[in-house]
Formats: structure tokens, C-alpha cells, sequence
């Protein structure tokens, strides 16, 4: 059994209010055909929110109409990220493919869902949003609040933050500070301190998750996590961009906080640029982190929006490239496409020029565009995505695929 995932973008058909425009997006689930061998393991709600408490309506709202899906078990995210394209909200369902045999079960724990896939090789974890709910509390407790509960998700499953494969932290006001005792700092730095100390309880063998730190306007701070415990049999291997430092070596110059009180520690944000994820036989995929226009440690294209689009989405084929798959043992032939791809776009008037570069790229993906702040003041816009990898007998005949190879032989082992 492989290991295929993707994610559905489900926008509203029709509707002028977020109350209209969510029960179509909800129908869209319920309609959405799922075959004997996928399920659904986790959905993601975008809205657009004007304050922390429209954001508390409609996250309310949000949470008693996803009680009546066909799936009222599903883990929820609500995400204070508007659609890019002017619509109040939009949905993306994850669906997990290849379940022939397979067990999928809905748990909880401190009021937060989570869906459990068993097989005969692993054991896998799809996490909703894990969020302390309260925007009101300092911020450091809502993110220690919400590592907590999931180191105790984790931990309910036989597992820990090494097992974790992708990672989601949401956070409001990234760019902006929260002030102590002893002085201010800034948010996006203060998740990285508070993500290291939870890291350093475990030893990260075979490398940190992918992830994605990103802003949004409301909301507090919200967690998802994608984690799996294999038998030997699953290659789970990081993937690193020869064009970018890996960010958890970045130097002091990055992680300047101007305007914080330089007595707070820095730690670097523990992430890898991708996973790679296969098996002994007929899948795998790629999780590629949030990804931006930084070449080593430095922003390129400052100020063009254009540019940066370009050199982001290079730094994604760079991850995936043949050569780049083969540095870390991949010798088995592959057809790779993109399944899914998350654009998220600073300022909205730049949305049309994002997405015609995107659209030509991703033609054959499912796409959100969605407008959130990125933890850089000069990035404009931040992607991310999903590579499925699917076994060959031969080359395609369409030149855009690009064709890896994997090592049957070569198996990850804890």
C-alpha cells in the first residue's frame, strides 16, 4: 500500500453572505464523491474575518454546521485567512487514497479532533486546529497551550514531535510583537523559541517536519500536524534545497528582531524545505513546506511581486528535481505531479499577476489562493504544496513529467 494524499479546494457556487457562501462550500463536501478506497481525514475552513470576534461567530457557526456533514466526525480548522479571490470562505477537504484494507478512525482529545489511519505498514495522524481558543490570553500561552495538547495527541498514539512529517502554525499578527515584563518580541520569533524548547524534549533522528509558519488576521494561534509511525518499510527522509540554507542553520543576521528587546533568546525555525515520503511499492509523495523567493538566507526580487513568484516556484522544482530526489537515494522510476498547491499572497491587489504565473505551473493541481502576511516583511507571497510520485514502466510522453527514481532496497529506520 503507497501512501497518496491530496486536498480538494471546495469554493462557494453561489451565495452574497459567509452564511450563504458556507452552506454551499458544505454542500460541496457532502456532494464530493469519495471512492470505496479514499476517506476523508481532515478540512480546513478560510474565512474572511473582520475582527477576533467575527471570527469567534463564525468559527462558532462553522463548528455547529460541520456537526450535520455526512462525516460529522471530520477534524475542523477554521483559519482566519481570506480568499483571495473576494469570496467570505473556502473549504479544502483532505482526503487520504489507497485505504484497501486500511482502518480510519475519528478520536479526540481536549476537545480537538483527529483522524488515526492504520495499516499494515504504518500508522498515520491528521490533526484539526489545535488552538488554546481564547485570543484573548498572551500569545506565548496560546502557542505553549497548543504544543502541549498536541505533544499529548501525540503521546495518546505512541508517538512524539519526531513523528510528525508536516506541520501548520498559524499565526496571528506574525509580523507584529507581543510585549512582557522583561520586553517585547516578536511573534513569529516568539513561536520559533517556544517550537525549539518543545523539540528539544525529543531527538529528531531523521530530521524536523516540513512546515509552514504563516500570518493571519485573526484567530490567535492555530496548529495542524500530519504524523506517521512506520515499521521500517516507509522511506521518511528530509529533502533540502542546495539553492537555500536549511532554515534552522540561518545566521543572527535573519533572525534580527528590530524593534524587540534583544534580551529574548533566538532559536531558528526547526523545519525542512520537504519530506519525502515512499514505500516498497507503487507511491510516494512529497510535502514541501511553505516556500518563498530566498536564495541561501537572503530575500530575492524585494519589491516584485513577479519575481518572486518565479523564484519561489523554482525553489519547489528544485526540491522535486531529479538530481535533488537523488541525493537522498531515490532509484526507482516515478512520475511526479503536483496535486496540490497553497498560494498565499500578501497584498490582494497582486493576486491577478500571482496567478497567471501559478495557473500556467500548477495546471493540473487543485489551487487556493488565499491572502496572509509572510514572516518576512519584504516576501510578498509564500507557496506550498503537495508532489504525488506514482511508479512508471516508461517515460511519459507529456515533457513536462519528470521522472525519479526510488531505491527498493533503502528503508528508513528509527
Amino acid at each position: 500500500m503507497g501512501i497518496t494524499i491530496s486536498k480538494v479546494v471546495i469554493e462557494p457556487d453561489g451565495g452574497t453572505n459567509f452564511e450563504e457562501q458556507l452552506r454551499s462550500c458544505l454542500n460541496g463536501i457532502n456532494n464530493f464523491r469519495i471512492s470505496a478506497d479514499e476517506s476523508p481525514v481532515q478540512v480546513s475552513f478560510f474565512i474572511n474575518a473582520l475582527s477576533n470576534q467575527d471570527f469567534s461567530i463564525k468559527r462558532d457557526k462553522i463548528l455547529n454546521a460541520a456537526a450535520e456533514l455526512d462525516n460529522p466526525l471530520l477534524p475542523v480548522s477554521v483559519i482566519a485567512q481570506p480568499p483571495a479571490n473576494n469570496t467570505q470562505v473556502v473549504i479544502e477537504l483532505c482526503i487520504r487514497k489507497d485505504l484497501s484494507g486500511a482502518k480510519v478512525s475519528y478520536r479526540s482529545i481536549r476537545d480537538v479532533g483527529y483522524t488515526v489511519v492504520e495499516t499494515n505498514d504504518l500508522t498515520e495522524v491528521y490533526s484539526g486546529g489545535v488552538t488554546l481558543g481564547d485570543t484573548s490570553r498572551p500569545f506565548d500561552i496560546q502557542i505553549e497551550e497548543a504544543f502541549s495538547t498536541t505533544r499529548d495527541l501525540l503521546q495518546q498514539e505512541k508517538m512524539n514531535f519526531a513523528n510528525v512529517v508536516r506541520q501548520w502554525n498559524y499565526i496571528e499578527n506574525i509580523l507584529g510583537s507581543s510585549t512582557f515584563e522583561k520586553g517585547t518580541i516578536q511573534n513569529y520569533q516568539l513561536l520559533n523559541n517556544i517550537r525549539s524548547s518543545f523539540y528539544n524534549e525529543v531527538k529528531f533522528l531523521a530530521g524536523y517536519p516540513a512546515a509552514t509558519g504563516i500570518g493571519t488576521s485573526f484567530g490567535g494561534f492555530v496548529m495542524e500536524i500530519y504524523a506517521l509511525r512506520g515499521n521500517g518499510k516507509t522511506l521518511n527522509k528530509p529533502l533540502r534545497n542546495p539553492k537555500q540554507y536549511d532554515a534552522y542553520n540561518y545566521s543572527e543576521n535573519i533572525l534580527t528582531d528590530k524593534g524587540a528587546n534583544t534580551m529574548f533568546p533566538k532559536t531558528t525555525p526547526k523545519f525542512e524545505r520537504a519530506r519525502f515520503l515512499g514505500s516498497e511499492e507503487n507511491s510516494a509523495v512529497v510535502c514541501v513546506s511553505g516556500t518563498a523567493s530566498i536564495e541561501n538566507e537572503q530575500t530575492v526580487g524585494i519589491g516584485n511581486v513577479k519575481q518572486q513568484t518565479l523564484v519561489t516556484i523554482n525553489n519547489i522544482r528544485e526540491l522535486t528535481s531529479v538530481k535533488n530526489l537523488g541525493n537522498i537515494g531515490v532509484d526507482r522510476q516515478y512520475q511526479s505531479r503536483y496535486t496540490f498547491v497553497r498560494v498565499y499572497i500578501k497584498d490582494q491587489k497582486n493576486y491577478e499577476a500571482v496567478k497567471e504565473i501559478c495557473d500556467a505551473d500548477f495546471a493540473n493541481a487543485s489551487v487556493n489562493y488565499l491572502v496572509a502576511d509572510v514572516c518576512r516583511g519584504d516576501l510578498l507571497l509564500e507557496i506550498e504544496g503537495i508532489v504525488q510520485l506514482d511508479f512508471c514502466e516508461s517515460v511519459s510522453d507529456d515533457p513536462s513529467a519528470r521522472i525519479v527514481k526510488f531505491d527498493n532496497n533503502m528503508v528508513h529506520r528509527r
